[in-house]
């Protein structure tokens, strides 16, 4: 079931990936509208808007009671945020000067720096735990999903320097929105994480009952 669903969210995500791609090819390459993959263009604008969304899952996923992954899931928040940081420009936004501060140069790579130190520093402490919990997500669609994105992103780096094909821009940017759109089907892969040990253990019991139930009849 879990799965199933999970499946059905990302042929949607994919779908209207798809459909906003076709669009965009139609808009640079027939109209000539290269403004779509320009600095704070179309394709910058919806990468941020994605990774923020994800950032927020993986946040918010990570203050559920329940979770074991607490930890995996603010380290996977934390490089939502980086990536943030990284599309946007912050010190050229019309906002406060502290958030230029965090945001942007060695403020914005100090805080980086400190929340991963802190984040390794808690999962040393409780290596045991976070192992299990990360051999755990090895095993599941979300690392196949941030492999995929990287593998994107690697990609997509390699347009950038791409000079004799034209637009190489886009087809970098393009690819950068789609290793996005794979971070935040990860987010939502591992918001949904949860359910299923819990069900597996209700068909398990229910398994139990019914053998015990047989054996008495």
């Amino acid at each position: 079931m879990f799965r199933r669903s999970l499946a059905v969210v990302g042929a949607t995500v994919l779908g209207a990936w798809l459909a906003l791609t076709i669009v965009c090819v139609y808009l640079v390459f027939v109209k000539e509208q290269s403004m779509v993959y320009y600095e704070n263009g179309l394709l910058e604008n919806l990468q941020a808007v994605l990774l923020v969304v994800s950032c927020l899952i993986f946040f918010l996923t990570a203050l559920m009671n329940e979770r074991n992954d607490k930890l995996i899931l603010l380290a996977c928040a934390l490089l939502c945020y980086g990536f943030f940081l990284r599309e946007v420009d912050v010190e050229r936004l019309d906002v406060h000067a502290f958030l230029v501060l965090i945001g942007s140069g060695m403020g914005r790579n100090l805080i980086l720096l400190l929340a991963t130190i802190l984040i390794l520093v808690v999962a040393i402490r409780n290596f045991a735990h976070y192992w299990q919990e990360s051999m755990a997500y090895l095993r599941s669609p979300v690392a196949l999903l941030f492999l995929l994105s990287a593998v994107t992103l690697f990609t997509g780096a390699y347009f950038e320097d791409a000079n004799a094909l034209p637009h190489h821009e886009f087809f970098e940017e393009g690819l950068e929105l789609l290793a996005y759109v794979l971070i935040l089907l990860a987010s939502l892969a591992a918001r949904k994480l949860v359910r299923e040990p819990a069900q597996v253990a209700l068909q398990t019991a229910e398994q139990t009952d019914l053998s015990q139930n047989d054996g008495r009849i």
